[in-house]
């Protein structure tokens, strides 16, 4: 059993961290969905609520592969409050750092009906061309990691469209379409649940970041309840059941079918079994034993993390003793079946003890701040936020491990499909630029929508500068945004 220290420090910390969320949305000095928002939420469900979840309701249950002592549960739990400190300190103290974002590469591309139909046609095309691709060599495992991606871009491009045109029938039917298919198809070849996750988060990350972000409050913890409660649902249905093929038999047809069983609702996802495989998150245990057994029996790995990340394109077949996931690495001591995460925590104890776990904090606080800063100042870019907004699945579990593992899937990702649309306006720019061209950003134009009538009225010789500076913002419908929007990016 956990001991009570550890289970009252969990539950400290989920109701602090959940405190802090919620103050900070209010006050609008946090966007309600940023990188900063996701990671908290991981870190809380993987860390403390799953502390929490285990000492009220697992009872004298066995834990899987390793069984903590009492006194690892206690230091375990007590590194969580120097971890996250460290980290919100840095998420602070690099808003300062906007030299940084000049790294963040631009998706520059005519903003227009055309070039967003275009945009969509080639990605689709691109996935379709790909769906019958297995794991013959390293370049159809390549797409396949990278698809998923591609499916969240044009999930996301599709909500633009609605968001510009909610009354036009056949964008919702291009985005129920590309939903769809993007589910099924990041779920092939796979038995993860990252990917499809991340085809919810796609769509509710361009939602808020297309129109929802300057609603009320009220209107966003709606939408954003909804959104993330069919993202709950799917996520509690399809834990269970992904394991019933192998990746060689999750083909498109077999995952479909799976699929239908939930959306028929053949499938309870309010079974126990499923809500027990999201609830009882077990990364604390291996932080436990990381905690446990480093550098007291196995020898601690400096640096794996990054060297993991930099060296994971290089086939083994040309660099065999190329760095070793640690997760694997555990499954490897505790003769686990499968691949094991354990913990943002437990990977910088593993590389350095106190430095390399307080190192990891500083470096997402600061990564994570300056992404977040880039993309509010990137706002008036729909396909630059729509590729950020690719991959979110793998950044919620990124706090549960294997964190290198899973910024790799999301770089390369993103990565692909900057290469991707620099082809596409090299060869179909012009065309992209023919028709439809519309102002975007709701940092600097409002909603969706908004410059279209405000270009009206100015043709129509209304001056709005007498109506006064926040003329334009009355819409909005909370005036204490108004004044961060106006030249504040938000502090913590």
């Amino acid at each position: 059993m956990i001991p009570a220290y550890s289970g009252m420090l969990g539950t400290l910390l989920t109701l602090i961290i959940s405190g802090i969320l919620i103050y900070k949305i209010v006050k609008r000095q946090w966007d309600m969905l940023s990188f900063n928002t996701i990671f908290l939420l991981g870190f809380m469900q993987f860390h403390c609520f799953a502390v929490m979840a285990f000492w009220l309701f697992m009872g004298d249950e066995a834990f899987p592969n390793h069984t903590p002592t009492e006194a690892s549960w206690n230091f375990m739990t007590t590194m969580m409050i120097p971890f996250i400190v460290a980290y919100l300190v840095a998420y602070r103290v690099a808003r300062n750092f906007t030299w940084m974002q000049k790294i963040i590469p631009p998706i520059e591309l005519p903003v227009s009906y055309s070039g967003m139909l275009v945009v969509l046609a080639v990605m689709v095309a691109g996935i379709l061309l790909t769906t019958l691709a297995g794991f013959a060599n390293l370049l159809e495992f390549f797409v396949i990691m990278v698809r998923p991606a591609f499916c969240g871009f044009a999930v996301g491009l599709a909500v633009v469209l609605v968001c510009r045109q909610p009354a036009n029938p056949l964008f919702w039917i291009v985005l129920a379409a590309t939903f769809l298919f993007g589910v099924v198809i990041s779920t092939t070849f796979q038995s993860g649940r990252r990917d499809a996750l991340g085809i919810f988060f796609s769509a509710l990350w361009m939602a808020y970041w297309s129109w929802l972000r300057y609603r009320p409050l009220k209107k966003q913890v709606g939408v954003v309840a909804i959104g993330g409660t069919a993202a709950l649902m799917f996520l509690f249905a399809y834990s269970n059941m992904r394991g019933l093929l192998s990746p060689e038999e999750s083909t498109l047809g077999a995952r479909a079918n799976q699929l239908s069983d939930i959306a028929s609702g053949k499938v309870n996802p309010l079974e126990s079994k499923n809500t027990k495989a999201v609830i009882f998150q077990d990364a604390c245990l291996y932080t436990c034993y990381v905690m446990e057994e480093y550098p007291r029996t196995h020898p601690l790995v400096p640096f794996n993390g990054l060297a993991f990340f930099i060296t994971n394109p290089i086939p083994r077949v040309i660099y065999e003793n190329k760095p070793v996931a640690m997760g694997i690495q555990v499954q490897k001591h505790l003769n686990a079946g499968g691949n094991l995460g354990i913990g943002i925590i437990g990977h910088g104890w593993a590389e350095g003890l106190y430095i390399g776990m307080i190192a990891y904090a500083v470096f997402f606080g600061v990564v994570y701040r300056v992404m977040d800063t880039a993309i509010k100042q990137r706002a008036y870019n729909p396909y630059f936020l729509a590729a950020m907004g690719t991959g979110l699945g793998h950044m919620l579990a990124l706090p549960r491990g294997e964190v290198s593992l899973f910024a790799v899937l999301w770089f390369y990702g993103f990565l692909s499909i900057v290469f991707l649309m620099w082809v596409v306006k090299a060869v179909l720019g012009n065309f992209m630029a023919a028709a439809g061209f519309f102002e975007w950003g709701t940092d600097q134009y409002g909603q969706p929508g908004e410059y279209e009538a405000k270009k009206k009225r100015l043709e129509q010789g209304i001056d709005e500068e007498e109506q006064g500076d926040y003329a334009e913002d009355e819409s909005y419908g909370d005036e204490s945004f108004v004044e961060q929007r106006r030249g504040e990016l938000g502090g913590v």
